[in-house]
């Protein structure tokens, strides 16, 4: 179990950085993407830098403290990695959200895309509402009755055994995963949003959510 649990935070911290890496780069590329616009651009933009947040959490607090010391994780600032990974989390599902909304509205009804989205303010105020709902739905695990706890031993995050765990986790969690079935309804095929205007084409706006990776992993240690 030891050597389990020492390997799946190396593993962490490794995707962890090769994740970051990879979100750093894809968050340049899209600034430099003109052909993206400024809405769609800044909302891809906006899931790029939570994927970014997930990633450090994971690299940093998930595996580091894992490795040099996991009692740390115990402590009133050791559970905040819980509470940072579901802000960084919801703020990645609601942006996926919105670019998913985005891209239909464009699809479908481009005469009303350009009124809607063709105003800076519109996109700001779109993306200062996810961040907000991200961090309204972060904020009840800053009381130690609804902390989110990571158990080293068997290398997951749960709420705290209580009335308010069970609450935030249960309503929660319910509503983001009803949010988390629009990928079904996402077209597959956006090769041609990637095109640039000069015949070539702009680096992909997004990659997978750390998360995937580890669930994963963690699983095949099991």
């Amino acid at each position: 179990m030891v050597f389990a649990v020492f390997l799946a935070s190396y593993l962490t911290v490794c995707v962890g950085i090769v994740g970051l890496i990879i979100n750093v780069n894809v968050a340049l590329a899209v600034r430099k993407c003109r052909n993206f616009g400024y809405a769609f651009g800044t909302l891809c933009l906006s899931q790029t830098i939570s994927n970014i947040g997930n990633c450090l959490v994971f690299s940093f607090l998930t595996g580091g403290i894992t490795l040099v010391n996991s009692d740390w994780h115990y402590t009133y600032v050791g559970r905040r990695s819980g509470q940072l990974l579901v802000f960084f989390w919801e703020a990645s599902i609601f942006a996926h959200l919105s670019l998913a909304i985005n891209r239909a509205i464009a699809v479908n009804f481009p005469l009303n895309y350009v009124k809607l989205f063709n105003k800076r303010r519109t996109t700001n105020v779109i993306v200062g509402i996810i961040w907000i709902i991200a961090a309204a739905q972060a904020l009840p695990y800053s009381l130690p009755a609804c902390s989110m706890q990571f158990n080293p031993e068997t290398y997951t995050y749960s709420p705290v055994d209580s009335l308010c765990g069970r609450l935030v986790s249960r309503y929660g969690d319910l509503y983001v995963s009803i949010i988390n079935r629009r990928d079904r309804l996402q077209p597959r095929d956006s090769s041609h949003y990637l095109q640039s205007g000069k015949g070539g084409t702009c680096p992909a706006a997004s990659v997978r959510n750390l998360g995937s990776a580890y669930d994963t992993f963690t699983k095949i240690l099991k």
